[in-house]
């Protein structure tokens, strides 16, 4: 039984004690025999199959305690050291002196095991420096070739033939380039979002994607505003054109494909959206739609022309021209 086993098992008896923890109910829990545990608290290894199960069975029981058994030991061991040499205790049992031994034994045997103690010291110590040495010195050697690298190759630039006289004429070209450049370029802006608006007189498909993301997929309702802003890029597609009324940022808009008069897949993004603002808008697309009365011959005027129909509603009429102004009063004039 060496000093550290006995220790060891004095400190977990004196935790388990404090704890109020039978050691037959510690012997449940950890699932280690009584027997066992006892060798352990008592410090004797040789009661144990080997010192590695004294190891296993001690820091199980400290674990289990809340010790940590590592730094348990590692205090353990360094109280030890500390201790003078004549006052450590012998590490195997039965390896004390006998009494019958003489005096002068037990001074060698101290100055034996003093100067093997300074011994391993100093060898520790010697590798420490030796290791220290050698991590400096990789240091050095990759310092140097970092440095003399760098330095190498500048060097091996200024040595080529011509070097500097094709360096200098390019410095002087990018001077002469950059003489005329206009220096007072405008401070970059975000561009303003692009808002479009879809109005519809009758029921019409519709599909509209900002930045990538479907806004709109879906059949307008009649006299329904619908509003879309993108950032980017707008996508545009409409089922009848002629049925819905189209705004972009504010403006009435013609989005009919030139050839094709549809309106399907046409793409707006900040690069081409001037040129749509600019486009003309043809007599059939301009304006917001409006439900418009059929010309058709209408029978001799009566008192009631103009009232309220029969379903309680009054159908919308647009304003007519000059020239049809012009054309009703000389019809009239006619039959008077």
């Amino acid at each position: 039984m060496t000093e550290l086993h006995s220790k060891i098992g004095k400190l977990l008896q004196m935790e388990r004690v404090r704890q109020e923890i039978e050691l037959a109910d510690l012997a449940t829990n950890l699932k280690i025999t009584e027997s066992n545990l006892q060798a352990v608290e008592d410090g004797d290894a040789t009661r144990l199959p080997s010192e590695l199960y004294f190891k296993l069975f001690a820091k199980s029981y400290a674990e289990e305690l809340g010790i940590d058994y590592e730094a348990t030991v590692e205090a353990i061991q360094q109280d030890l050291e500390d201790l003078p040499m004549d006052e450590q205790p012998s590490s195997v049992k039965g390896s004390d002196p006998s009494p019958a031994a003489p005096a002068g034994d037990k001074s060698l045997a101290s100055s034996d095991s003093t100067a093997s103690d300074k011994n391993g010291n100093q060898f520790k110590k010697l590798g420490y420096i030796l290791g220290a040495v050698i991590v400096i010195f990789i240091l050095v050697v990759v310092a140097n070739e970092l440095f003399f690298d760098d330095t190498g190759t500048e060097s091996e630039v200024d040595s080529l033939p011509g070097a500097n006289s094709e360096i200098e004429p390019a410095a002087t070209k990018a001077n002469d380039d950059t003489v005329g450049y206009n220096w007072d370029v405008p401070d970059y802006s975000a561009p303003q979002p692009m808002t479009l608006v879809l109005m519809a007189r009758t029921e019409s498909w519709a599909s509209v994607t900002s930045d990538g993301d479907t806004a709109i997929y879906r059949t307008l309702t009649p006299g329904r505003r619908y509003e879309v802003t993108a950032k980017y890029r707008l996508r545009v597609s409409i089922g009848v054109p002629s049925a819905v009324a189209t705004e972009l940022n504010g403006q009435q808009v013609n989005l009919r494909n030139p050839e094709s008069g549809r309106i399907a897949g046409i793409e707006i993004d900040q690069v081409n959206l001037q040129k749509f603002l600019d486009r003309p808008l043809t007599a059939s697309r301009s304006g917001t739609p409006q439900l418009q009365s059929t010309p058709q011959s209408s029978p001799p005027e009566s008192p009631n022309s103009g009232a309220v129909d029969s379903a309680g509603s009054e159908p919308e009429v647009t304003a007519p021209s000059q020239a049809e102004t012009g054309t009703s009063s000389d019809s009239g004039g006619g039959r008077l």
